[in-house]
């Protein structure tokens, strides 16, 4: 999808950092820069899908409380671990990893039930979405790869606003 400027802006106020982190760091400058990069490769269609959801990135992976409130209301929290985004990783395990848990995101997957389904759902909608080249390149996708959990880099979990700690 083409990527306006307000797009960025909306894409950035819905990134929600641990309340450690007193400034922008290059992690999260990165994170957000990897999240333009997949939503300008997701379809028109479902990209306008995904941004008329009620939803926040939250970087790192925790359970302490973030910085800003969440809307009221049912709002989806995606979750990426802490290292998500180091040096270490590729940027194509990056883009896929945060295209993956966007799926998870555009189909309202829970983790109810079902578990290895939706996993595989959300690989085939990265496919759909022009993700195949980095979702082979990363060895734990569900597809074609170990798909093993404690490999996994995200979760994605609807939240009632009475659930979220606020500061």
């Amino acid at each position: 999808m083409k990527i306006t400027d307000k797009h960025k802006a909306n894409l950035k106020d819905r990134i929600l950092e641990n309340d450690r982190v007193e400034s922008e760091t290059d992690a999260s400058h990165k994170f957000f820069e990897m999240v333009v990069k997949v939503f300008e490769r997701i379809p028109e269609t479902d990209g306008e899908t995904l941004l008329g959801k009620n939803f926040y990135l939250v970087i790192p992976f925790s359970n302490t409380v973030y910085k800003r409130n969440i809307i009221s209301g049912e709002c989806w929290l995606v979750f990426f671990q802490t290292d998500l985004c180091n040096q270490e990783k590729k940027d194509d395990e990056i883009l896929y990893t945060i295209a993956h848990e966007l799926a998870h995101l555009f189909f309202e997957h829970d983790a109810q039930s079902d578990l290895c389904a939706k996993e595989n759902e959300a690989d085939r909608k990265v496919i759909e979405w022009g993700f195949e080249k980095e979702l082979r390149a990363t060895p734990h996708n569900y597809l074609f790869g170990t798909g093993h959990l404690l490999k996994t880099f995200g979760e994605v979990t609807l939240v009632k606003h009475q659930e979220v700690k606020l500061d």
